[in-house]
C-alpha cells in the first residue's frame, strides 16, 4: 500500500473520527442509543465520519493518474473555504453553500457543471430548509426571502 494524498487524510480522519466518538461517549453520560437520546447523533456522525475515513484509506492509489494542477487543489479548496466564509452572511447559507460545492467539485476534477449544479442546489437548499424548519437552528438566510 502506498502513502497518497487520500490515504493521508483518510488516516487523519480516522484518527479525528475516533477521538470524537470517545468525546461524544463522554460527554453524553449515562444517556441511552435511542434516537432521541444525546449520544445518538453525535454517535451516528462520529460512525459516517469513520466509513468516508476508511474509503479514504482502502481505496486504490490514483497518484499516476492525477492531473498537473491536482497539487494545487488544496490551496484552492482553502481559498474557496475562505470565500465561503466570507460570503455566509451578506449571500445566505444556501446560495453561498451551492455556489462552494459547485466550485469545489471543479477543483477536485468535475467537468460536468450541469450535474454539479443540479446537486449542490437541492442539497444546499435541502440542508438550509432541514435546519432552519426542522431543528429550529438559524442560518443566514442572505438576500433571498427564506
Amino acid at each position: 500500500m502506498t502513502v497518497s494524498g487520500p490515504r493521508v487524510v483518510g488516516a487523519v480522519l480516522l484518527v479525528c473520527g475516533l477521538l470524537l466518538g470517545l468525546t461524544a461517549v463522554r460527554e453524553a453520560g449515562d444517556g441511552s442509543l435511542a434516537v432521541d437520546g444525546p449520544r445518538f447523533a453525535p454517535l451516528m456522525v462520529t460512525v459516517l465520519w469513520s466509513g468516508l475515513a476508511l474509503v479514504y484509506l482502502l481505496q486504490p492509489s490514483t497518484v499516476d493518474s492525477e492531473p498537473a494542477n491536482h497539487k494545487w487543489a488544496p490551496v484552492m479548496l482553502v481559498g474557496a473555504l475562505v470565500a465561503y466564509v466570507l460570503l455566509l452572511e451578506p449571500v445566505g447559507f444556501a446560495l453561498a453553500s451551492a455556489a462552494f460545492f459547485v466550485g469545489a467539485a471543479r477543483i477536485l476534477g468535475s467537468r460536468q457543471l450541469l450535474r454539479d449544479v443540479l446537486v449542490a442546489v437541492p442539497l444546499a437548499f435541502g440542508v438550509y430548509l432541514s435546519f432552519t424548519q426542522l431543528l429550529d437552528i438559524r442560518l443566514p438566510a442572505g438576500v433571498l426571502p427564506l
